[in-house]
């Protein structure tokens, strides 16, 4: 019976393979037993006593391994010090599956030379097949400092990375394996997996662009590339590559999450009709999909269609009624649509199905304000932020709702922004509000900092531009002043309607 090839279990519960290996590059495949007639067994006994290494290493290639290691044997009776008669018995005894006994065989050759590479490598390899990684780390480390080029080692220690679940060391050593990664299954799925892994780890760094290479390598040898290419459609949308994006996401099977994405690289190109067309058939998909909804009324929100976010989202209220998020979508729609009423029957549903939902609170806090209900605002937003102190967008709008009241507030508005901006340093709104309060209270210097940070993050921000410009012109930067001042020649005064136009809108995109 020929040789098969052998798996091992590893200590992360999946079947492995370790790297093959041959008599004289020590890489070894798995035991079969050869039949033989009595006649046949009688001359091969007779032939024993005369066979040589030669011999034993023909047999071992064969996979004849019980007539290899009495042969062996007998060598290493003779001359015990014999190092490669020693190392084919070992790679005889673990295609043998007797792996524990080929290692004391290895070790007595390490005793002997502890330089002798090829027992080394078959050290190594069994360990791995024993999921002893850490010895089997060691040993591969020890060889490639004697044979830094051996392609077998670089396999090898690319399987002990993979299976230790780092992936770019794992990387790293399959492509100094000349290839052989390539050329074995096994070694290319890990080695896909590896680039994948290592490109999720990118994209949650935001890091997008390393993230698509990885990703683009990851497809070659992957048994299941749909995961691949969601996460690099992803990447390509997060780099505005939208035709890419789309290129990828065309060529997966569909789903609705994937049509939900692919909706997203068509309305970047400017593909509206097929962004709809692609979050409608999530929708058929899965008639429960939040997302697609969510989605497909913020596409129609975002082009002023808002009949038809209205009807998207009845749709959607009769299909996930209990959606909370569907419920705050619905009551913006109704805002938007001056249906005030409905709207705070939809948001106070929300915050019965969930109470802590934030955009819920958020979304009701701007309907009150827009409803000159400035009182209820700040009683419902300082109840929320003391529930949940780290909700910036909470202490932004109750810093607002203070502003608006008749008595001086400034004190616990300034303090509310400091938390908004601890919670969350990229929010130009908050930033924007203390800089004119700090302004107001004669605090230029920081008020300019603050004012500043906020033109950085959102460079069109026409609250933060003016009241800069003012804080320029007090501190004699009259250059710098008219500059701001040309863009904006006076700070608009907040019209309750186009304030909360734009916070709902913020929620729509939010909820996205």
């Amino acid at each position: 019976m020929k040789s098969t090839t052998t798996t091992a279990h590893f200590c992360d519960g999946t079947l492995k393979r370790a790297p093959k290996l041959d008599c004289n590059r020590l890489e070894i495949s798995c035991p079969g037993y050869n039949t033989h007639s009595v006649a046949q067994i009688f001359l091969i006994g007779l032939l024993l006593f005369a066979a040589t290494y030669e011999d034993a290493m023909s047999l071992v290639r064969k996979g004849d391994f019980e007539l290899a290691v009495p042969i062996l044997e007998r060598i290493l009776a003779e001359k015990p010090a014999d190092l490669r008669a020693r190392n084919l018995l070992a790679i005889a005894l673990a295609s043998a599956g007797k792996r524990d006994a080929a290692n004391l065989h290895l070790r007595r050759v390490l005793e002997l030379n502890p330089a002798f590479v090829p027992a080394l490598k078959n050290l190594a390899v069994n360990e791995l097949e024993l999921g002893r990684l850490n010895d089997a780390k060691l040993h591969f480390e020890q060889a490639l400092k004697l044979a830094p080029t051996d392609p077998a080692i670089h396999l090898g220690l690319g399987h002990v990375a993979f299976a230790s679940g780092s992936s770019s060391v794992a990387i790293h050593h399959y492509d100094q394996s000349g290839g052989m990664h390539l050329r074995d299954p096994l070694a290319s799925s890990r080695y896909a997996a590896s680039h994948f892994e290592a490109g999720v780890s990118l994209v949650k760094l935001a890091q997008y662009e390393p993230a698509i290479q990885h990703f683009e390598k990851a497809r070659t040898g992957a048994p299941d590339t749909y995961k691949i290419d969601f996460n690099l459609t992803l990447a390509y949308i997060k780099t505005r590559q939208f035709g890419e994006a789309i290129r990828v996401g065309e060529r997966v099977v569909p789903t609705a999450e994937m049509y939900n994405l692919l909706a997203q690289a068509y309305e970047g190109a400017g593909q509206t009709e097929e962004a709809y067309e692609a979050l409608r058939k999530a929708t058929k998909l899965d008639p429960k999909d939040e997302a697609a909804y969510l989605n497909l009324i913020a596409l129609c929100v975002n082009h002023e269609n808002y009949k038809l976010s209205e009807e998207i989202a009845d749709i959607s209220a009769q299909r996930i009624p209990g959606s909370p998020r569907l419920r705050v979508q619905r009551g913006v729609v109704f805002a938007l649509l001056s249906r005030l009423d409905e709207a705070d029957k939809e948001f106070k549903m929300a915050l019965q199905l969930a109470p802590d939902e934030p955009l819920a609170h958020i979304a009701q806090g701007l309907l009150l304000l827009r409803m000159d209900r400035i009182s209820e605002a700040v009683e419902a937003l300082r109840h929320r932020t003391s529930q949940k102190p780290g909700d910036h967008m909470a202490n932004w709008l109750l810093a607002e709702a203070l502003t608006r009241l008749d008595t001086d507030q400034d004190k616990e508005a300034i303090a509310a922004l400091e938390r908004s901006i601890r919670s969350n340093p990229g929010m130009p709104q908050s930033r924007a509000l203390l800089g004119r309060l700090l302004l107001k209270h004669g605090q230029t210097d920081r008020a300019v900092t603050e004012l500043e940070k906020a033109l950085e993050i959102e460079p069109e921000n026409i609250t933060a531009t003016y009241q800069l410009a003012q804080a320029y012109r007090s501190k004699g930067y009259t250059e710098r002043a008219a500059e701001l001042f040309a863009k904006v020649s006076k700070a608009k005064a907040d019209d309750p309607a186009q304030f909360m136009q734009r916070g709902l809108l913020g929620i729509i995109r939010g909820n996205q």
